[in-house]
């Protein structure tokens, strides 16, 4: 196999990662570079009953909005946008617009005007954002309290008033360690709240839940996918190009680099896509 950053050839290892109809396979190549070999199986039939897609404009919500859309088609998939007055909201909805125009999808732009009066550094009303690793201590300052729950709930309100019969977040194993509602903890018993509350008409499905970032590039990339990574926003501060030293930008960066990819979006440093991890000792 080759490897797509350096080009040398590599090694398979242990399989790593199933979802759905693919499968993967961890491998480094003789430079030191991480990539991802991925196998793609019989497509799976197209469901055709609605879904509502909790979706911000970053990465992680596009893979699963462009997946959602594959497997269900456009027509049948609504996007809901919340703004709750962090940093980034601004320059994330400008992304999520643009990512439903690519994917022809309907998107509902809902604003959370209250959460102004949440503590949280994230929020334009906090502190500075931290730069480091996205499992960093300092990380938690981003943490804006019961946001996954309160969109949870709008979501489910209203797929159960369009018909729909789920709800799906982007949430995946990388949140676990800052953010309490996305842990498995937090998602299993809001499932069966919403489940309760609408009568068993809606689910909350959070299929990346014990998948990595890097394997989101990985199914997102994927031919069958094709998600437009390119329109993404990831960045906390929200400028006109991402920063490259914010906790989701390293994680992001990190991303790329494991999965074998070369991120296709700007970044305010120069990244070197060809160098060993962990990229964010290079800070």
């Amino acid at each position: 196999m080759i490897c797509k950053i350096c080009e040398k050839e590599y090694d398979l290892k242990e399989t790593k990662r199933v979802y759905g109809d693919a499968s993967w396979t961890n491998g480094i190549c003789s430079a030191g570079c991480y990539t991802i070999s991925v196998t793609m199986g019989t497509p799976a039939e197209q469901t055709h009953d609605k879904a509502v897609v909790i979706f911000s404009g970053g990465m992680d919500s596009t893979v699963l909005l462009t997946s959602v859309v594959r497997r269900k088609g456009s027509s049948n998939v609504e996007a809901i946008n919340f703004h709750y007055g962090s940093k980034h909201n601004d320059t994330e909805r400008r992304a999520a617009k643009a990512v439903v125009q690519e994917l022809n999808v309907l998107l509902r732009l809902i604003d959370l005007d209250f959460m102004h009066m949440f503590k949280s550094d994230l929020l334009k009303g906090g502190g500075d954002i931290p730069q480091g690793h996205y499992e960093d201590e300092s990380m938690k300052a981003t943490v804006v309290p019961c946001r996954n729950m309160i969109m949870i709930a709008i979501a489910a309100g209203y797929a159960e008033s369009i018909g729909a019969s789920a709800v799906y977040l982007g949430s995946h194993a990388g949140d676990h360690a800052i953010y309490p509602d996305c842990r498995p903890e937090f998602n299993l018993p809001m499932g069966a709240a919403v489940v309760a509350a609408t009568d068993s008409k809606v689910t909350v499905r959070m299929p990346f839940e014990k998948l990595s970032k890097a394997d989101l590039v990985t199914l997102g990339t994927d031919s069958r996918i094709k998600a437009p990574l390119h329109l993404t926003w990831s960045c906390y501060e929200g400028r006109e190009w991402q920063c490259g030293k914010c906790g989701t930008c390293v994680e992001r960066i990190e991303a790329f680099m494991e999965a074998g990819y070369i991120d296709p979006v700007k970044y305010e440093i120069k990244i070197d896509w060809g160098k060993r991890l962990p990229y964010y000792l290079a800070l």
